[in-house]
């Protein structure tokens, strides 16, 4: 009979080889990241822009968000029904993002219609209509967004937190804006933020899937061999490397709120090759995967919480590490306490098998990054945001492994900072300690959005 309390070994290890990748840079200064994957007849194409919120001008917050929302409304001979009509007809279907650093897009096209999306894709990057009948119906829209985060918990939260710890600088305003911003927006201004923005030579294009690098590049210099760069007025800006995180603690009143929403954290110097696999590593043992310390604590001992994750997570110039969860309103105090125990003992030890296992995790979830032709553009769009080398993920497994249990120590002493933790609630004070609360900032959810 199998004995299920006996875990089967593995016969063999299976070793992982990462698709090749391909670059090129073309004249006009725009790249080409390129994987091929011909098990479908089917491609992916997207493009990263470097145009995210963090160049909105003072004031007119969501501006970035805003060109986002616009851009596929309309391009050349398109207008904005036609345009959706003709992906539709296609076979085809288009998503945008907009984030503090890239707006990107991305799309998905039958190798035998490959030719027309591409086409399709170029004219939304070169020539958008930007119309004011559509910018006022997208407007509208993101006005309304901004009202469901106001009324979102987890939303607010990571909203608020993200105005402290980057206070002060291009990234303290999330992507979509605020209300009182966002409505002072007018048509020219999203022209004039496109032409400044959009440059050959700030955009990465990313194509996977049933075609063969020649043609990829071919198609590139058809449809983008006259796109060139344009003279804006305000292209550059500068966003320093250091920032502190202001620490303190902050609450935001929801009094219809049966949890408490809580997030902790600060801002970490920039994603470098050094930092990285130490820093991976350490947020994994502490919160990173389901059998994590955070959540064996919270979840499976104390019973808290549905679950809790930590994070360390990059834009173009910092790292910002967090622990966030929702639990129930009675046991927040404790359930922070709990939080800032793991914290501390994260720097303290850390066992061989601790080690070992979240390594294991890290090298085993590989091979997933890759299993679609959309998840491979998601790790070339990686490797575009962060400016990483083609053959960074062929060298994965090697460095992580690579790390030893004294790095991992000595990352969780360096990158875990109580002098710098910013902590944010979003919650019913009525039900909390008066002394608990007492110890809180209370921010307005106006304010923030």
């Amino acid at each position: 009979m199998l004995n299920r309390t006996i875990k089967p070994k593995p016969i063999k290890s299976i070793k992982f080889e990462s698709p090749t990748i391909l670059e090129k840079t073309f004249p006009n200064g725009m790249k080409l990241l390129f994987s091929h994957k011909d098990n479908l007849p089917i491609i992916y194409v997207g493009a990263v822009v470097n145009s995210g919120s963090k160049f909105d001008p003072e004031g007119k917050e969501g501006l970035a968000y805003l060109l986002g929302m616009l851009i596929d409304e309309g391009a050349g001979d398109y207008s904005s029904l036609e345009l959706d009509d003709r992906i539709e007809f296609l076979g085809s279907s288009l998503n945008i993002n907009v984030d503090s650093d890239n707006i990107t897009l991305s799309l998905i096209s039958i190798t035998e219609k490959f030719y027309e999306a591409f086409d399709l894709l170029s004219l939304i990057i070169q020539k958008p209509r930007l119309e004011k009948q559509d910018f006022e119906r997208q407007k509208k829209i993101v006005l309304t967004k901004i009202l469901q985060v106001k009324d979102d918990p987890s939303l607010l939260c990571r909203t608020a937190f993200q105005n402290l710890i980057f206070e002060g600088t291009a990234y303290s305003h999330s992507s979509i804006g605020k209300l009182k911003s966002l409505s002072s927006i007018e048509p020219d201004e999203v022209i004039k933020f496109y032409n400044n923005k959009f440059q050959p030579d700030e955009t990465t294009l990313v194509i996977v899937g049933d075609v063969t690098f020649e043609k990829a590049v071919d198609l590139c210099n058809e449809k983008f061999s006259e796109w060139t760069k344009s003279a804006g007025d305000d292209k550059n800006i500068f966003v320093s490397d250091v920032i502190k995180s202001k620490p303190g603690r902050y609450m935001i009143p929801k009094y219809d709120a049966p949890q408490s929403e809580i997030l902790i954290g600060h801002t970490l110097s920039r994603r470098t090759p050094e930092n990285f696999y130490s820093r991976t590593v350490l947020n994994t043992i502490l919160g990173g995967q389901f059998t994590s310390r955070l959540n064996s604590n919270l979840r499976e001992n104390k019973g808290y919480t549905y679950g809790i994750y930590s994070s360390i997570n990059y834009n173009k110039n910092h790292g910002i590490f967090s622990v966030s969860t929702s639990v129930q309103t009675e046991v927040t105090d404790d359930s922070i306490r709990q939080i800032m125990l793991e914290l501390q003992k994260l720097k303290e030890n850390i066992s061989d098998d601790e080690l070992e296992f979240a390594k294991s995790y890290l090298i085993k979830r590989l091979p997933s990054f890759f299993e679609s032709g959309g998840q491979i553009m998601k790790s070339l769009f990686n490797i575009a945001v962060h400016n990483l080398p083609v053959d960074y993920y062929k060298y994965y497994e090697t460095n992580i492994n690579n790390v030893s249990r004294e790095q991992v120590i000595n990352s969780a002493s360096a990158n875990i900072k109580d002098d710098e933790m910013c902590t944010v609630i979003v919650g019913n004070p009525s039900s909390l300690e008066e002394n608990f609360v007492r110890n809180y900032i209370r921010l307005d959810k106006d304010a923030i959005l």
